[in-house]
């Protein structure tokens, strides 16, 4: 009768005479340390960790391999959207945390939404008036800029603007 084998006896077995070298060691090593300095900023943002276990979970890291101050803010850096609800705990998470001073983004989102709130008036106003061009009017009538491609190609046009400004903060928080 045949011998029923798990899958980690077929895979002891399949790579028995394999060996891992030095470098894939550290490509493995580095990719294990990304995951767990996502899964600590995301712990941080949702509020399951403190300042206090970051930075003791960064303490175990092998600094050799992988800076965590260094990722950390590429990773945080890269989560900051305009408009995101999650921008406050990451911006907490770069200033207590790592040091960094957010403030020049904290001006360029500012900005930003000024800018785009401004220009949603403006467009309100002027579908508003398209609207009564039609015969309709009132105040039940609320146009939604989810619908109109118009107001799409607006937003789009703002975020443009900001996204070059946005992206040049960043790169010079990464080089700190």
């Amino acid at each position: 009768m045949a011998e029923i084998k798990s899958t980690l006896e077929l895979i002891m077995e399949k790579t028995k005479g394999m060996t891992i070298t030095p470098e894939e060691r550290i490509n493995m090593k580095r990719k294990e340390l990304e995951g767990k300095g996502r899964g600590i900023l995301q712990g941080y943002i949702d509020g399951r960790l403190s300042d206090r276990d970051v930075h003791a979970e960064m303490e175990k890291w092998d600094r050799d391999i992988l800076d965590p101050d260094i990722f950390l803010i590429g990773e945080a850096l890269d989560r900051i959207k305009p408009d995101s609800e999650e921008n406050v705990r990451i911006f907490e998470f770069l200033e207590k945390v790592l040091g960094a001073n957010v403030d020049p983004l904290k001006d360029v989102l500012r900005e930003f939404n000024r800018t785009r709130e401004r220009e949603m008036m403006e467009w309100s106003q002027s579908y508003m008036q398209r609207l009564a061009l039609k015969g309709i009017r009132g105040s039940a009538v609320m146009p939604n800029p989810d619908y109109d491609p118009l107001w799409k190609e607006r937003e789009k046009l703002i975020s443009e603007r900001f996204s070059s400004r946005l992206c040049e903060i960043k790169r010079r928080l990464t080089r700190v």
